[in-house]
């Protein structure tokens, strides 16, 4: 496998000469680089992607990962200039969230998705960090901002990750009118079956009041959230509920 397709530090130190291939097609692909001054290879002046890589050697009961053998890390921001005509044709909604990397390199997979005008999820922006700080989340959403939603007014839908709270602050703060930022449904109903007792119909409830525009079933979703469940009324009250119901959010 080495062999036909390389190895993964290979692989990795590989990275910047085809983001450079990519943006020398001249299509609007731009990348955007961050390397850790502690990176020996910026010292050189040579860049290479590097980033933390675990190794479990069983037979070495004395062998530590990240400290007998590791690499510093690099973050790299990138979007195809297609996605930036895509995100045009779209409705004025992204949607942030973060994933493990899986395999031999620990960190963090970002990506941004919309949905088109004919109903298709396209990801318009992808990035790798190293973990969720309210700095990566920033570095990430500058060049979104940048790159993609430019001069647009846009909903920005996320969980409620200290980091990204933080980060969108700071991009209210340097972008000013940028946009709105709204929490997931789906985060906030897993976040409360997993911080009350679990009833039945929870799930649905809270998925009424999130999504209902009528205000008379809305107020009906909420009696019957509250009658089956107060703990779990009030868990869901302390969240902004412009931030969450459809119905408040302001059409954004």
């Amino acid at each position: 496998m080495n062999h036909v397709y390389g190895d993964w530090e290979t692989n990795f130190r590989q990275l910047p000469g085809y983001m450079r291939a990519l943006q020398n097609c001249r299509d609007g692909t731009a990348v955007q680089w961050k390397f850790k001054k502690e990176d020996e290879t910026v010292h050189s002046g040579r860049k290479i992607f590097r980033y933390q890589r675990m190794f479990t050697e069983h037979n070495n009961k004395n062998f530590t990962p990240y400290t007998d053998y590791c690499y510093s890390s690099s973050y790299v921001f990138w979007h195809f200039g297609a996605t930036r005509t895509t995100f045009q044709h779209s409705h004025p909604v992204v949607t942030v969230d973060a994933t493990h990397l899986r395999g031999s390199y620990k960190g963090k997979a970002i990506v941004a998705v919309v949905k088109t005008a004919n109903d298709r999820v396209v990801p318009v922006a992808y990035a790798i960090i190293d973990e969720e700080s309210a700095h990566n989340w920033y570095w990430f959403l500058k060049y979104l901002k940048v790159y993609v939603l430019q001069d647009t007014f846009t909903c920005i839908i996320s969980d409620r990750n200290s980091g990204i709270l933080s980060a969108i602050a700071k991009l209210d703060s340097k972008f000013p009118n940028w946009g709105v930022h709204r929490y997931c449904m789906e985060h906030i109903r897993a976040n409360l079956l997993s911080s009350v007792p679990k009833k039945k119909g929870l799930y649905a409830l809270s998925w009424k009041i999130g999504t209902e525009l009528d205000e008379a079933k809305y107020a009906q979703a909420w009696a019957e959230l509250t009658e089956s469940s107060q703990a779990a009324a009030t868990y869901l009250q302390r969240i902004p509920l412009e931030k969450w119901t459809l119905i408040l959010d302001g059409f954004h």
